[in-house]
């Protein structure tokens, strides 16, 4: 990036005298191009380097910022430091940052403050997105702090008032209407910062381009130079990947560990995970990670019950023979359309944050604030909010059922609960009874899902249980001298696929 300070330009084609020492001659380096101290909340500090009227925000203890001193001071010295000498001033400055307690949040990509969203294009004249209820501009200075990272790609200008929404639904193909309206709710959702979303799942027979559609949302919300990733073989690197980058696409999984299933459960809703600064040292340090995951290629039914209560599956349609293209043809028709995408994108959000206020939903999801945005949202593209909700009511029942056939305990209640009204005992009774009901209908419980003990069992079966509620059993425990738990089946006809069936009617 061309720097242009004119804070340091005095110095180019001069020899300045030597100063005292290195470190000295370097930290009055920093001082003269007046570089600004912060840290975030994790206490990581930050340097922020003005360059013409804007600024370019690096980590103090990151390549990119010796790397960028080192050349700065290249050309106004003529010269270059050891690399000793920037490592200490590297240090010399993080503890600076810390004691100033000068704390700002950091932002990867999109951030918000008072009442308008601000989106980096993270382009060459570092302009950013202004978004309010009033409507949208590109301003050329921003309060926010927006980090770059080595993944960050530019964003077009979007071409203002010339947007609609028939050039997002052109380039995806949903098998199912509601599909493509929590599609679209989704896809703004994503450009606010601050809310829990749901973890998206694409899915779709082989050819149904789910990680073309992938890769196309990546690019609509936060392009990247790496936009389709594996998970990373450690917990820490899958960490440090979900931190770097505001959206994280993993394509083709073909499984979820218990751990994995965990930290993207967190990544949904937000949380903080604790870990070694450096492997050498047990100086550990804290993560906070809330962040937008997208995946494909996952058996999702076989996922743990958490994560699908915090996932929207939408399926993909196969593409005809007739109906395929080349991909460069496919890149550069998205391409010529992107700038009308986020036109539309961005003039949605701005109505949906006029209406927001004035969303008040009597009954909410488990995802409350992705819902109450979804209704808004929905409002604010013309359609009626109601539909929305349904669309996604619909969609996670469509998950717990799945879960249920895949579950060994909940499947095993199915079976035991289908000609039964009601039913009460202890956990110990209800153990061995879902025990003869596997016997007699030839499951093998030794299967490592099936639990070995009692407290394990009633916790696998407490996993499941607002998935067994959605198809109409319920149960309770209650605390005497022995725990006794009674079940009650509701609607449960004995058959999911005719509780499905009668959904979908009665829908």
């Amino acid at each position: 990036m061309t720097a242009g300070l004119s804070n340091f330009q005095t110095y180019q084609g001069k020899k300045e005298k030597k100063a005292t020492s290195p470190i000295k001659d370097l930290m009055d380096f920093c001082d003269e191009l007046r570089i600004s101290y912060s840290i975030d909340d994790m206490g990581d500090a930050y340097a922020r380097i003005p360059i013409h009227a804007s600024y370019q925000l690096y980590k103090v203890q990151s390549p990119e910022f010796r790397n960028k001193i080192l050349y700065l001071y290249f050309k106004a010295r003529e010269d270059t430091p050891i690399s000793e000498t920037l490592v200490q001033m590297c240090n010399i400055l993080e503890q600076k940052a810390l004691e100033s307690n000068n704390l700002k949040p950091i932002y990867r990509r999109i951030g918000r403050n008072a009442n308008a969203i601000y989106y980096d294009l993270a382009n060459h004249n570092h302009k950013v997105v202004k978004v309010e209820a009033e409507g949208y501009k590109i301003i050329t200075k921003s309060k926010l702090n927006f980090l770059q990272v080595s993944n960050t790609r530019p964003q077009v200008i979007p071409k203002s008032g010339s947007g609609s929404v028939k050039y997002v639904l052109k380039h995806f193909r949903f098998k199912e209407k509601s599909d493509k309206l929590l599609f679209l709710v989704y896809l703004i959702s994503c450009l606010i910062p601050d809310i829990p979303h749901p973890i998206l799942i694409f899915a779709g027979d082989k050819g149904a381009a789910k990680s073309t559609s992938m890769r196309m949302l990546r690019k609509i919300i936060d392009p990247a130079n790496a936009d389709l990733m594996a998970i990373p073989k450690s917990i820490e690197n899958l960490v440090i990947n979900l931190g770097n980058n505001y959206i994280s696409c993993f394509d083709n999984l073909s499984h979820l560990s218990d751990e994995l299933s965990n930290l993207f459960c967190m990544a949904s809703t937000g949380g903080t995970i604790t870990k070694r600064k450096l492997y050498s040292d047990s100086q550990e340090i804290q993560v906070n990670i809330k962040r937008i995951v997208t995946m494909n290629g996952i058996n999702v039914v076989a996922a743990k019950p958490d994560l699908l209560d915090r996932s929207l599956l939408l399926t993909l349609n196969r593409i005809p023979s007739d109906s395929r293209k080349a991909e460069s043809t496919i890149w550069r028709e998205f391409d010529d359309d992107l700038p009308y995408i986020l036109d539309w994108c961005f003039r949605t959000l701005s109505k949906a944050m006029e209406l927001f206020p004035s969303t008040s939903l009597p009954n909410l999801p488990r995802m409350a604030d992705f819902a109450a945005w979804g209704f808004a949202i929905t409002e604010a593209i013309g359609w009626k909010g109601q539909l929305f909700l349904d669309a996604y009511t619909d969609n996670q029942k469509l998950l717990s059922e799945d879960v249920l056939n895949f579950h060994i305990v909940a499947s095993l209640c199915l079976l035991f609960m289908k000609k039964r009204p009601n039913w009460e005992g202890t956990w110990t009774e209800m153990y061995h009874e879902f025990k003869e009901v596997a016997k007699s209908n030839n499951i093998d419980l030794q299967l490592k899902d099936w639990p070995r003990g009692i407290n394990h069992f009633s916790r696998s079966l407490s996993e499941v249980k607002s998935d067994l509620e959605h198809v109409g059993i319920f149960y309770k425990v209650t605390h005497g001298k022995v725990k006794k738990v009674s079940v009650t089946n509701k609607s449960y006809s004995g058959d999911l696929m005719e509780h499905r069936r009668r959904r979908q009617i009665k829908k």
